[in-house]
């Protein structure tokens, strides 16, 4: 008989998720594993577009550990590795493979309607329930619960055999739909960036799998090769796109045409799917627990697509929700649950400001002037292996103390010889 989680003596024998993304779908296979009944709350199509198409290596072991990375597989591109572009001349490549045994040497570039497809078929076959439906909620401030509506407990039983969940788990990604009825204060970040990309065919790339990265003369734009198609996004500030036009694919085709180093890797090109905006990309809640709740993935924080960090902490956090949940989610447990979240999205927070401050550009120059000095080899190659991890997605929450690399980048963050290099 499978084990079943205990709540202060009460028994947390159900849950109910909000949203059936890669974040909700993963705690579905988890929970399901434990005996723990889950359904899992969906309304509406997902768009087939999604930010966060190129997978960094630190997912391979969470995508073993649910059982689904033959599937994923499958449908995705191979990734040995990054290449970044600091001017169209001057390029800068990674390959996981330095990073050491800290975390595979590869990943996978996936189409995302694939990929979410996968996890969410993975919880249905371990168990999880599907439930076609807005799920309403109501809370109580007083004694910090939430619960489902009449109408939706109505579905509930229908469907579980229970008279009502016992944790309720918001992973409704940035509908933010709990932290929104809580009203849960939260951080900003200082930029405001949109993103825009489409599917495309015959687009310049010139590593195989590797994710292209371009800095532009406003923002930064990536190139993803997926099956038989590239991705191709463009983020720039939100105050500058109104000169582009007023629809996103008007917006899109303009700066494709106007931006120099875009068209000349897209002079043949066909796009094969509709344009996707995304917008609000650095938000994250202060709080992520409560005694009869939890934010996961998105619904909790965001802060950047570069190197698709949102897919890598939906999928940790679901892991960590899993650990907290099983341990008992008294106060503790959800207390840690949300420092651990908080903490990963700090870290985060730090090396993306790197990349846009220019300091990580910087650090790339800085590799490529010494990598043929023996003085300095010894120092390039520790630098490059911090780098790689850094790209792999193990760094920025590794329990090793990166001294030389934060010492690096603190150390150009003094020396201001990294502002001409920043995505304006």
């Amino acid at each position: 008989m499978r084990e079943c989680v205990t709540y202060k003596g009460i028994g947390i024998r159900s849950v109910a998720v909000i949203g059936g993304g890669p974040a909700g779908s993963a705690l579905g296979i988890l929970l399901a594993r434990r005996g723990v009944k889950v359904a899992i709350f969906e309304a509406g199509r997902r768009p087939s577009l999604i930010v966060g198409e190129s997978l960094v290596p630190a997912l391979v072991p969470l995508l073993q550990k649910l059982g689904i990375e033959s599937d994923v597989a499958s449908v995705s591109t191979y990734k040995p590795g990054a290449t970044f572009f600091t001017s169209p001349e001057q390029e800068f490549s990674f390959f996981f493979r330095n990073a050491g045994r800290s975390c595979p040497p590869y990943s996978y570039n996936v189409p995302r309607e694939a990929f979410d497809a996968i996890v969410k078929h993975a919880a249905v076959r371990g168990g999880a329930v599907i439930i076609n439906q807005r799920a309403g909620l109501r809370t109580d401030r007083s004694n910090d619960t939430v619960s489902l509506d009449e109408s939706t407990l109505l579905t509930w039983r229908a469907h579980m055999g229970t008279q009502a969940p016992d944790l309720v788990v918001d992973a409704s990604g940035r509908s933010r739909t709990l932290a929104k009825l809580l009203n849960l204060e939260s951080w900003e970040g200082t930029r405001r960036d949109v993103a825009l990309f489409a599917h495309l065919r015959a687009v310049e790339t010139t590593h195989e799998g590797h994710i292209h990265i371009n800095r532009l003369k406003q923002g930064w734009s990536w190139r993803i090769p997926l099956p038989g198609r590239v991705s191709l996004g463009v983020v720039i500030p939100q105050e500058s796109l109104t000169q582009y036009g007023h629809s996103a694919e008007e917006q899109y085709e303009r700066l494709c045409a106007e931006e120099p180093i875009l068209r000349s890797y897209i002079e043949d090109r066909t796009r094969l799917t509709e344009v996707m905006k995304y917008s609000n990309y650095q938000l994250a809640s202060h709080r992520w627990a409560g005694r009869s709740w939890a934010l996961l993935g998105d619904a909790g924080g965001f802060i950047d697509p570069i190197f698709s960090s949102g897919l890598l902490l939906a999928l940790e956090g679901a892991f960590e929700l899993e650990r907290a949940i099983v341990a008992g989610w008294g106060p503790k447990d959800a207390a840690r649950y949300e420092t651990a979240m908080v903490k990963k999205l700090d870290a985060w927070r730090s090396l993306i400001d790197s990349f846009y401050d220019g300091r990580m550009f910087s650090l790339f120059r800085l590799r490529r002037l010494y990598s043929r000095s023996r003085l300095f080899g010894f120092i390039v190659r520790r630098v490059d292996q911090q780098l790689a991890l850094a790209l792999s997605g193990v760094a920025p929450t590794s329990k090793v103390k990166l001294w030389l690399l934060n010492g690096l980048l603190d150390h150009l963050r003094n020396s201001h010889s990294h502002h001409r290099l920043k995505i304006a």
